[in-house]
């Protein structure tokens, strides 16, 4: 008996030194790739489109008009009927993030060990969360407000779009949600783990439209340091 507790006490010590450890190796990785800046793409064409990054909490979103001249996300998403709940709102904001943690937390107090415990430690399926919502209100100290050529958000849009998972050319729509109705869920292509969070979609999607980014931002600080240093 003395044998077996012994063997259960050194794996149970095993596993915590690993679990520091590997803590320890995410945020020495964190320092060490922080301060790198991928730089924004200068280009002579006119920008033609307001791009807006807002802080939510820890993470961040992207805020898109819902119609313009290149897209319409109503039609694109077949989103058309439900976008008519509010029509004075007049944008979308788009983020990123592990699927059963949006499902299973609405609210802060709704956060279990067991979905805290799979969000840092899984490799889990992701989701794109999109709000209803208009650029009214926003704190302008707190935003990064971009302004693209067309060609800069053709490519924003096909991250956006790439992000979504398709099927049979239809969005694979999350209807069973605990949310409002000026939220709408859908699968992504993407899995979420610590080393692909919701700050690192925000980050791919200004690296791939040319904008300034960081080399790997899993917090939101990491992304608005480059622009509001």
């Amino acid at each position: 008996m003395k044998q077996v507790l012994k063997k259960l006490l050194q794996s149970i010590g095993i596993t915590i030194e690993l679990f520091f450890a590997l803590i320890a190796c995410y945020f020495t990785l964190f320092f060490v790739l922080a301060p790198f800046t991928i730089e924004k793409i200068n280009t002579s064409a006119a920008a033609r489109h307001e791009v807006i990054i807002i802080p939510e909490g820890i993470h961040t979103d992207i805020l898109l008009p819902i119609r313009s001249k290149t897209i319409d996300w109503g039609k694109e998403l077949y989103l058309e009927n439900e976008l008519k709940v509010d029509t004075f709102q007049t944008h979308l904001k788009f983020g990123y993030g592990d699927k059963n943690f949006f499902l299973q937390t609405k609210n802060w107090g709704d956060l279990t060990a067991k979905t805290l415990f799979r969000t840092i430690f899984g490799i889990n399926e992701g989701a794109i969360h999109i709000n209803l919502c208009s650029t009214r209100d926003l704190d302008t100290s707190k935003i990064i407000t971009l302004q693209l050529s067309d060609k800069q958000f053709h490519k924003l849009i096909r991250f956006i779009k790439s992000s979504i998972k398709w099927s049979n050319g239809y969005p694979e729509k999350i209807t069973n949600h605990p949310y409002s109705q000026y939220d709408f869920f859908f699968n992504s292509s993407k899995n979420y783990s610590v080393a692909y969070t919701c700050n690192c979609w925000t980050n791919e999607g200004l690296q791939s439209s040319e904008q300034k980014a960081g080399f790997w931002t899993p917090f939101k600080e990491l992304i608005f340091s480059k622009y509001h240093p």
